[in-house]
Parts: structure tokens; C-alpha cells; sequence
């Protein structure tokens, strides 16, 4: 098809209008402001009004022929290419005019017959002059595995991706039972028919003998059993069992307590070690009386502490060094406080972390402010732990150091009586009257115990913090008590 440029069009139009307006025999006309001329034999001169005519531009008749002759030939092209669309039906024996061509144009599409839902989703086109978007949505790739259900391709879109459906090599007429059809594969296999005895019940006599099934059944042929372990020496004199008759002649035991053993003296058969559980195997028995040893307790896991504390005067600091035992470990700080006037504020070395801190209950006007920090990864290091007096009284700081690796702490009593769990320890921190001068476990407690030396000093309103470490050997209970006035938290470590 032949573009006609519209520009083309205009300046034939143009031209058309002053074919028909001038006159090619008329003799010279002027024009406004002498900017076009007509002269004679039907030429037009377009003037740069100058004197220099080099420039202007001269039509004459023969221009003009050419003119029209492009915009007639352009005009029939334009009709010949819209006459190929099944819409449009132009008489081209006539030279059409330019709004005959633009109707022709417009019909087009008149004749598509395609909707939204016959092109893919955000595709366009034009139908019966208008231009529409389409709706049919687009399928990706797919597999699809056959199963005992049906699966279906929805209708009404567009496989834009392969669509596969998965095969089974196994889906073999051997593989399938004789009778029955998968996926259009007729099976043939046979099945066997066995006669199932599903209880048979036998008393044996014997340590050894065989199964057979009962009559008409075929699913077990034969059974042989044997029992090993049914020996003479095993069953008492006088009983038989599977034709096994007894040789053991029975004693008579009592079973053995708790309660019998007892302390005495003589030469131990075996040596305890501390920290291990040993067992008496039950069915065995002394030919007489057996002795036990334990060793002595000395498993020390307090491995440091300050027995005189720390003096740090109101609003000011002090660092306390403490040497580190291990790669994991406990330092506990203790304190007198009194309510809103003996007050800490504790900073940490990299590598330690308060874990746990609280104050005990007041006797009767001060209490113990206590700090547990973990220390981990600075064996035989001595670290710096920064404390700030922001209240207005003393200070008077006490630590301990424990070997023992933790992650949490919890106050588990702040009487005098606590139920211990066994391998547990435990850390009992005391607001102690310097008038106590000692304290004692008593009610059936079974502790390993560490005790932290009194203050040589007392100090502050004749109270001390004192702190003790327990490890409990058994499950017990621990009652302390003191010939003074006291207070304490006693606090589980896990």
C-alpha cells in the first residue's frame, strides 16, 4: 500500500484552491502586499519582495497538470488499497473525493468479529473501529501426575509453557493384578490363594521340638523352636520346667535397708570415691558382714573471696580485682543497703554478665543488695569490676568466687527452711547482725558445704553480708538458723 503523507495532501489542496481561483489568461494582477503575482500564460510567482528574483518561486500551468495528476493517481491508490478490505466497496471508475476515502477508512473493521475473549490478555486490537483489550489468560508450564482422581486443563486460555504428563515405567500388565485395568494397561499377574492359620496354639514340652500348622492349612509349613538358658543349676530343686528338673536348693535371705548399714569400724572392702553413685546388685549376697570407706569431701568450688569488704564512701567509685579460676565461673558481690540510701550501680568487664541480682528482706532497717555474674573465656586473668556508691551511706562490698558453670539463678526460699534437690547448688546470702556470730544446717540435710568467713569489722548499723555455698548430696531439707538477728535469700544456681 502506498502512503500518502498528509503534508502531500495539504499542499495539493492548497494548490487546487489557486488553480481554481486564478486566471492564466488575464494579464498581471497584483496581490496583497506584492507577495504573489499572477501573470500571464497562467504562471503564479511567489515574491520575497526583493529585487533579487532569484529566490522567488514560479508555478506555471504545466506544475499544476502534475499537481493534480499525483493527487488523482494518490486518490485512486488510497481506494484501490481500502478496496481489499472485505468492508469497504468503493467505485474507483470516479475519481473519489477525500471524505469518500475517510468514510472508507472508517469501515475497516466494521466486519472483525473478534471480542476481549478471543485475544490474550493485554493484547489489543481494533474492532468495528474501536480498539479493544484482551482478557484470555496464559497458561505457564505444567506437570502433572496421574493419580485416582481426574485433573483437567481448564478451558478458556492460552498454553503459553509445555503441559506434561508424567509416565511410570512400572505401569506394566505384570505389574498390575490379572482382572484389573490402570490407565488402560490390563494387569496379569496371578494371585496365589494360601490358607491362613491365624491362631494355632501348642504346649511345649521340650526344650526343643518343631511347629507344624494344623490340618488344611498351608501358610506354614513348619516352626523349630529351642530355649536356651533352661539349665538345672537355674530352677530350684524340686520344680521342672520344660523337662528341665531343678538342682538349686533354695535359701533363705532377708532383703537388705537402707537402715542396716551403719557406721563401724573395720577393714573397707572398697573405697568410695566422692561425687560417684555405687549399687548393690540385687540376688547377691555376703558370706559376712562387709565394710565401706568414703573419702573425705574435698571438692573446694569456692576458690576465692574478699573476707574484709571494700569501703567505697558515698558518690564515688572503687574497682575490685578478682582473679578468675576458670573459663567458666561465678563471682558473687554482696552489699549492706539501706532503703534510698546505700545504693550500687555495678559495671562488668567484657566477658561477664549479670545474670541474677536482689535484695534481701530488712533486719530491721538495712538488707543485703547482692550481684551473681558469669565469667566466661578469661582463665587466670584478673578482671576489674567497677562500683558506684550513688546513694548517700557506705559502702561495703564482699565477693566470692565459685568454680562452677552456670546459666541462671533463682531465689528459692527467704525463710530459714528450703527443700534441696540433689547435685544442685545452691547460694545462701545472709543480712547478718554482727551479734550472730555463727549459724548451723540441721533437720536431715545432706549438703556439701562452703562457708564464707565473717567480717573481721563490722560495719554499718552492726549488719554484714555473709555468703555461703552448698551443694546438696541428696534430696533434702536444710533449716539454718542463728543466735542473732538475721535475714537471707537462699538462691538456686542451674
Amino acid at each position: 500500500m502506498i502512503k500518502i503523507k498528509k503534508s502531500n495532501i495539504i499542499t495539493a489542496i492548497i494548490c487546487a484552491i489557486f488553480i481554481s481561483a486564478a486566471s492564466f489568461y488575464t494579464g498581471v494582477t497584483a496581490a496583497t502586499e506584492n507577495s504573489i503575482s499572477y501573470k500571464s500564460q497562467g504562471k503564479i510567482v511567489f515574491s520575497n519582495n526583493t529585487e533579487d528574483t532569484a529566490d522567488d518561486v514560479v508555478f506555471d500551468a504545466s506544475d499544476f497538470t502534475t499537481i493534480n495528476d499525483m493527487v488523482v493517481s494518490g486518490k485512486k491508490l488510497v481506494g484501490t488499497e481500502l478496496n481489499k478490505y472485505p468492508s469497504v466497496n468503493m467505485d474507483l471508475t470516479t475519481i473519489p473525493d477525500f471524505s469518500e476515502l475517510a468514510m472508507a477508512v472508517d469501515t475497516l473493521t466494521d466486519d472483525a468479529t473478534a471480542d476481549s475473549n478471543m485475544i490474550l490478555k493485554d493484547a489489543t486490537a481494533y474492532v468495528k473501529g474501536a480498539k479493544i483489550k484482551g482478557a484470555i489468560p496464559s497458561k505457564g508450564e505444567a506437570l502433572y501426575t496421574p493419580g485416582r482422581a481426574d485433573q483437567t486443563i481448564a478451558s478458556g486460555q492460552y498454553l503459553n509453557g509445555t503441559q506434561t504428563i508424567k509416565g511410570d515405567t512400572n505401569l506394566t500388565s505384570a505389574n498390575i493384578v490379572e482382572g484389573m485395568t490402570i490407565f488402560g494397561v490390563t494387569g496379569t499377574a496371578k494371585i496365589e490363594s494360601h490358607i491362613v492359620e491365624t491362631n494355632r496354639s501348642v504346649s511345649l514340652s521340650d526344650i526343643s521340638g518343631t511347629i507344624t500348622p494344623s490340618s488344611g492349612n498351608n501358610a506354614m509349613e513348619q516352626v523349630t523352636y529351642s530355649i536356651s538358658g533352661v539349665d538345672a543349676d537355674k530352677i530350684v530343686s524340686g520344680q521342672s520346667i520344660l523337662g528341665v528338673a531343678g538342682t538349686v536348693i533354695e535359701e533363705s535371705h532377708t532383703a537388705l535397708a537402707a537402715s542396716d548399714i551403719v557406721e563401724a569400724s573395720g577393714t573397707a572392702l572398697k573405697v568410695l570415691e566422692s561425687g560417684k553413685t555405687y549399687k548393690i546388685p540385687s540376688g547377691k549376697y555376703t558370706n559376712g558382714e562387709v565394710y565401706l570407706s568414703a573419702e573425705s569431701i574435698n571438692e573446694n568450688i569456692v576458690k576465692s573471696y574478699l573476707e574484709d569488704p571494700v569501703h567505697i564512701s558515698n558518690s564515688n567509685s572503687a574497682t575490685i580485682s578478682v582473679g578468675i579460676p576458670s573459663d567458666d565461673c561465678i563471682v558473687v558481690f554482696a552489699h549492706p543497703e539501706r532503703p534510698n540510701n546505700t545504693l550500687s550501680e555495678l559495671d562488668v568487664p567484657t566477658g561477664a554478665n549479670i545474670i541474677f541480682s536482689n535484695v534481701t528482706p530488712e533486719i530491721p532497717s538495712s538488707a543485703i543488695r547482692y550481684y551473681i555474674v558469669k565469667v566466661t573465656g578469661n582463665k587466670n586473668k584478673v578482671l576489674g569490676f567497677k562500683f558506684t556508691n550513688i546513694g548517700t551511706n557506705q559502702l561495703y562490698v564482699r565477693y566470692v568466687v565459685c568454680d562452677i558453670n552456670i546459666s541462671s539463678a533463682s531465689v528459692v526460699s527467704a525463710d530459714s527452711t528450703v527443700n534441696l534437690t540433689r547435685d544442685k547448688y545452691y547460694i545462701i546470702v545472709r543480712n547478718v547482725d554482727n551479734r550472730s556470730w555463727y549459724h548451723d544446717f540441721f533437720s536431715g540435710a545432706v549438703v556439701q558445704y562452703y562457708d564464707m568467713p565473717y567480717a573481721s569489722t563490722y560495719f554499718m548499723y552492726y549488719n554484714m553480708a555473709n555468703i555461703s555455698v552448698i551443694k546438696a548430696l541428696e534430696n533434702s531439707t536444710i533449716e539454718t538458723k542463728s543466735t542473732g538477728n538475721y535475714d537471707q535469700h537462699i538462691v538456686l544456681l542451674n
